[in-house]
């Protein structure tokens, strides 16, 4: 009973204390006060906040994913795409800290609270209000900065007004002392000068010059403080090495650190993604070259320095920095991220054997499949650059397309077979690796965003700009907004579109034209291997299906295993686009050699289903897959006679069948050169292309209705290509077919342009 009422007045007494403490500061406080008041300070709320905190942290790296095509992120935390994800954790781990300083202000983790703070608003992405915790901190608790000491004497004993002079009044004792010591020096000074007599007598006598003394007192006092200088300079130096040496040691023993380095460190982090890089890196240098730094904010300062330059692609300047910080890491998935890193850097660099031996550190010491196996993609890649084997690089990939464990990760091995193509010139299998990469995507978002914007690019360079905004089209669904190739993307999708929609519209009237040229009896052959290639292709797909519904237990036709439908091809944005412009009957050629063909291999056959069967019916040794085919097939509706013209127009299109809609069609093509034409120019700054599709224009159609307009704007691109033979052309043209235009009247008089331009700005006002 005794012992519970001891328990019980400590306890009293503590809340008493506790009570008094917000009345002190913090040097009146007793031992017991301050054993409490940090306590209570750390482990009310500074814990429970930093636990959330550290959880919060944890959740934005599992949310992040790298993307290995790229330069990984050194921080995943700062990568992440939705912080607010977090956001309501952090914003309790701040209430909590708040409480701690209003409670517990005197406590010696108040800075620690206010480093909460800014971390949690900076982990949200709040990087205003992140920069202006830390520098409050660093304003706030700089403990290099001069203390605040009583004045001697009271504002209202001189009412406020400073002293005359800044010298210090001396005591009677202290001018005494002073006179005394002047005395001494004085006597100094003389002994000196008649020694510096005697040696120049002495000198004289032999013959010899005297070495020069001081001749004056103030030479003696220099003389003297120059060497007090010096001592107190040794003495500093001295003194500065061992607190250097006892701050290295407290950074390896458990007693608290004061946050004010890391609210340094923190307010550099802060002011790189606000993009203030110079002023960032000062302080980071600052930290580094403080030989008081504790040893973990001199390596998270060296990698932020790193950080910084990589944020900015100065890649030779992050590598030695990430080198350091390998030396000194001590987790190893850190320290296989740094591997990764600068094997990356290495290999951008073109220095392949470094990147090979930095991405074999990597195989070490990653527990990430993902990882590791990036890093044995770009081992093989790296390693036949730094040999002059492909051979070998591409045997090595092939072996990992075979191996079971990389079936998810096919996509990255394609892609690495396309960029070796791409590297070797061979663009053919390069976009063929790339389409391969896609099929085998099974969800890789960023890798699909790789593929799609590489083939846009590379279609753009063949000028096949319909595959190109398509490919353009389909990267803007899956790229994200932060990167920093979206925003041309887009605007190469925006640009391409219209492009794309003429050029697609002059193939369509062209092949609708040519197929109206042919026989009736040539169109319906026509139409009729069309069809039979339509349905032998959907009867191989429904075979297809069935076996994987087989395989799966999904006995129901027409579906995949999640009854999913097939995702289409590379146009996927734009699939009219695609599909028209790979349309065979595009081809004039084909057309014709396919009629000819027909005719050739099955002569005059009636239009029936499975003509090319010798037996209508199955045999016994027919799979229940391919009875599962024809059954679907046979539901199909099937001509049983030959085929109508509406069926016709249904496989082979539109085509216009009277002088009417051959004119349509012919309006339409030359609306779409003309357009073309103007496109190519404003939006691509193309004027080969434009040149090109103008006098196509002009070559098809004499006398077209954009003539004139077509005439003037070859006049203008010629003129800018400094074509001046071409250029007068095309103004002699228009002078001679078109002089009273207004396009005539400016070739003729320039001064009629200034003209129009003034009717139109009165018009205006």
């Amino acid at each position: 009973m005794k012992a519970y009422f001891r328990y019980l007045s400590i306890i009293v007494l503590l809340f008493l204390l506790a009570g008094c403490t917000t009345q002190k500061s913090r040097r009146d406080l007793s031992a017991m006060e301050k054993v409490f008041l940090n306590t209570n300070a750390r482990y009310n709320g500074y814990y429970n906040a930093t636990e959330l905190m550290n959880n919060s942290v944890l959740a934005l790296e599992q949310q992040h994913k790298d993307n290995y095509t790229k330069v990984l992120d050194l921080y995943k935390y700062i990568a992440a795409d939705n912080p607010q994800a977090v956001a309501p954790d952090l914003d309790i781990a701040m209430k909590k800290v708040s409480i701690v300083v209003n409670l517990y202000r005197r406590s010696k983790w108040t800075d620690d609270c206010y480093l909460v703070v800014g971390q949690a608003q900076f982990y949200k992405q709040d990087y205003e209000s992140a920069e202006s915790t830390f520098r409050y901190m660093v304003g706030e608790f700089d403990p290099n900065a001069p203390k605040k000491k009583g004045r001697t004497l009271s504002s209202s004993a001189n009412n406020g007004a400073r002293p005359a002079s800044d010298k210090p009044v001396l005591s009677a004792k202290a001018k005494k002392k002073m006179a005394k010591q002047k005395a001494r020096d004085r006597q100094k000074y003389n002994k000196q000068i008649q020694a510096n007599k005697k040696k120049a007598a002495k000198a004289k006598a032999k013959g010899k010059t005297a070495p020069a003394g001081p001749t004056r007192l103030k030479d003696l006092m220099e003389a003297k403080a120059a060497e007090k200088a010096t001592e107190d300079a040794a003495k500093k130096a001295k003194e500065e090495a061992k607190n250097a040496k006892k701050a290295q040691a407290a950074t390896r023993t458990k007693k608290h650190k004061p946050a004010f380095q890391q609210s340094e460190l923190w307010l550099a982090k802060t002011l790189i993604e606000r993009d203030n890089h110079e002023a960032a890196v000062r302080i980071l240098n600052r930290l580094l070259e403080n030989p008081r730094t504790y040893d973990e904010v001199r390596r998270e300062a060296t990698a932020t320095e790193a950080y910084a330059y990589l944020k900015r692609k100065q890649y030779e300047r992050a590598l030695p920095l990430l080198e350091q910080i390998i030396g000194s890491s001590r987790e190893k998935p850190r320290k296989a991220r740094l591997h990764y890193i600068t094997g990356q850097l290495h290999q951008l660099a073109g220095r392949h054997s470094s990147a090979v031996a930095n991405f074999e550190q990597v195989v070490k010491l990653s527990n990430d499949y993902e990882m590791d196996f990036n890093a044995q993609l770009n081992i093989a890649i790296s390693g036949a650059a730094a040999s002059g084997s492909p051979a070998m690089a591409r045997a090595g990939l092939e072996k990992m397309l075979k191996d079971a464990k990389n079936l998810e990760y096919k996509d990255q091995i394609y892609y690495a077979l396309a960029n070796m193509d791409l590297l070797e010139g061979n663009t053919d299998a390069g976009i063929s690796n790339l389409k391969r990469a896609l099929e085998q995507n099974s969800g890789n978002q960023a890798q699909k965003a790789e593929c799609y914007h590489k083939l846009a690019t590379l279609f753009f360079e063949r000028e096949d700009f319909v595959q190109s905004k398509n490919y353009y089209d389909s990267t803007i669904l899956v790229m994200t907004t932060s990167d920093e190739r979206f925003d041309n993307a887009k605007m190469m999708a925006e640009n391409l579109a219209e492009i794309a929609k003429y050029l697609v519209v002059i193939v369509e009237q062209d092949s609708l034209m040519k197929l109206s040229n042919l026989s009736p009896a040539a169109r319906a052959a026509l139409a009729m291997t069309v069809k039979k290639e339509r349905d032998e292709a959907r009867r191989a797909e429904a075979l297809l299906a069935a076996k994987e519904a087989a395989a799966a237990g999904n006995t129901k036709p027409g579906k995949g295993t999640d009854g999913a439908v097939a995702l289409r091809g590379p146009g996927d944005a734009s699939p009219a686009l695609a599909s028209t412009s790979a349309f065979f009957a595009y081809n004039d050629r084909e057309l014709k050699q396919g009629a000819r063909d027909f005719q050739r291999s099955w002569g005059s056959r009636p239009l029936e289903d499975d003509w090319r069967r010798s037996s209508k019916g199955l045999g016994a040794s027919s799979t229940p897959e391919e009875n599962t085919v024809v059954e679907t097939a046979s539901e199909e509706k099937e001509s049983k006679g030959p085929l109508t013209e509406d069926e016709i127009k249904a496989l082979l299109g539109n085509y216009p069948t009277t002088d009417e809609e051959i004119a349509q069609a012919q309006l339409k093509i030359k609306e779409a050169l003309f357009n073309l034409g103007k496109l190519y120019r404003e939006k691509m700054d193309r004027l080969d292309k434009a040149i090109a599709a103008l006098e196509q224009l002009n070559e098809r159609f004499p006398a077209n209705n954009f003539e004139l307009e077509s005439w003037y704007l070859l006049h203008l691109m010629y003129k800018d290509l400094n074509n001046t033979e071409k250029a007068t052309f095309y103004a002699n043209k228009i002078i001679d077919k078109y002089p009273t235009s207004p396009y005539g009247r400016v070739l003729q008089d320039p001064a009629y342009l200034k003209e129009l331009r003034d009717e139109r700005r009165q018009l205006t006002y």
